[in-house]
């Protein structure tokens, strides 16, 4: 092949275009280009990358990719981003035709993700799986994701994110009920974050007068204040964005068991909010911030939301999270769970979650990462061309003649962090 001697630099950007065409032809030249066997997988990870986050993905690729996946590739990191495109290749399959989520190649997929969850045999392995089934978001995986959100930890928080993307048109009685015991912690082991977004799902999702009274009453109970405060500052944002949210949550506060001090002035300083970053006649840019931090004051979770609004839809862009783990317990907290040192960030971009970056576990990596100054030099994070818009019209003039309006747009991304930490002069930065 011509390209294979080409300089990386420029190979990247030629993978990113052959999966931004979308053809048979363009799928088959990429995947002669790389190779999925080299202890180097960047180069194959951007290319999966790109092909998840295209518009109209069509039962070829899926196919193609899927006879990849069965290789049995080497890598167990590049097996996981595999999955993450190719669940996230068949949630836009489905999405752009109702009918295709009962097709033969998506039942396919679907059978083979559930069927290779069940013979996992560490935390890795499901965690990976289980974030295959957030992108693909079936509702099928309703009643599997159930089961690990019961059995709490950071696999019933990944199971919790599906059950959200999944969307609340496809929610139960029983969903609803399982996200009421996990925020109210029915079941032991259950994550603060987990909590919080139990809460969070249960706001969104329609709510009655019924769930937002045992939110807001359950926000006096100041054993972890930091969730109170955070659940409190989400239910103001809903109120924002939702007219039966409003309706509801005014509808509560009249009656002074649940309007009171008690419940509504929380002393925590975590928070969530969403505000407009740039606002057109046609559509706005909104960013939203989420911070949960421990009693100690030490952060715990934070993320960074970028999403493309209009009066009809709304295109998720970008999402950035990070969490820190072990760092700021209190004394009862190491006791009764102690956490080793660790720290990751976790990314999201056009609708397609990628798996975690972690930066260290263990306060052996984490030393050797400050003795080395790894850290100080800008590292990159993700790096790609992305195709997100797509659409092609044809309009018949009142004159007869044929109009083709083509509308195509690119997102560049290049996100990259650098830390320095002193020991001479005790600080940090990044």
């Amino acid at each position: 092949m011509t390209f294979k001697n080409t300089d990386e630099r420029i190979l990247t950007q030629l993978l990113d275009i052959l999966a931004a065409a979308q053809t048979d032809d363009s799928l088959d030249i990429a995947f002669q280009l790389i190779d999925f066997e080299s202890k180097d997988i960047g180069i194959a990870e951007r290319f999966l990358l790109c092909l998840a986050t295209v518009p109209y993905p069509n039962e070829v690729t899926i196919t193609k990719l899927l006879k990849l996946f069965n290789r049995k590739i080497k890598s167990e990191k590049l097996r996981a981003t595999m999955l993450i495109s190719l669940s996230s290749l068949v949630k836009t399959y489905s999405r752009n035709n109702p009918k295709n989520m009962n097709s033969l190649i998506v039942q396919s997929v679907s059978d083979m993700l559930l069927r290779e969850l069940s013979e996992c045999d560490h935390a890795g392995c499901i965690l990976n799986h289980i974030l295959a089934l957030r992108n693909a978001a079936l509702p099928q995986y309703i009643p599997t994701l159930l089961e690990y959100i019961k059995k709490g930890g950071i696999l019933g928080l990944v199971s919790l994110e599906a059950i959200k993307d999944i969307g609340e048109q496809h929610f139960t009685k029983e969903v609803n009920d399982v996200l009421l015991k996990v925020y109210n912690q029915f079941w032991p082991h259950q994550e603060p974050a987990a909590r919080v977004l139990a809460a969070e799902i249960l706001i969104k999702s329609n709510p009655t007068i019924e769930t937002i009274g045992n939110i807001v009453l359950s926000l006096s109970d100041q054993q972890q204040p930091e969730i109170s405060t955070l659940v409190l500052s989400k239910l103001y944002t809903s109120m924002q964005k939702s007219d039966t949210v409003r309706s509801c949550v005014k509808e509560v506060l009249r009656n002074v068991t649940f309007g009171n001090y008690n419940n509504l002035a929380q002393n925590g300083s975590s928070t969530s909010f969403i505000n407009i970053l740039q606002a057109t006649h046609d559509a706005n840019i909104t960013y939203g911030i989420n911070m949960e931090m421990r009693p100690t004051g030490m952060l715990r979770r934070t993320s960074l939301d970028l999403n493309l609004i209009n009066s009809q839809e709304n295109l998720h862009l970008l999402s950035l999270g990070l969490f820190v783990e072990g760092f700021g317990l209190t004394d009862e907290e190491q006791k009764a769970n102690p956490e080793e040192h660790s720290a990751g960030m976790q990314l999201s971009v056009l609708g397609v979650n990628l798996r975690p970056y972690i930066f260290f576990t263990g306060t052996a990596e984490l030393m050797g990462l400050v003795w080395s100054a790894a850290g100080s030099e800008p590292t990159p994070a993700l790096q790609a061309n992305f195709l997100f818009m797509d659409q092609y019209h044809s309009i018949i003039l009142q004159n007869g003649i044929n109009v083709d309006f083509i509308l195509k747009g690119a997102l560049s991304t290049d996100i990259s962090g650098a830390a320095e930490v002193s020991m001479w002069n005790k600080n940090s930065h990044a």
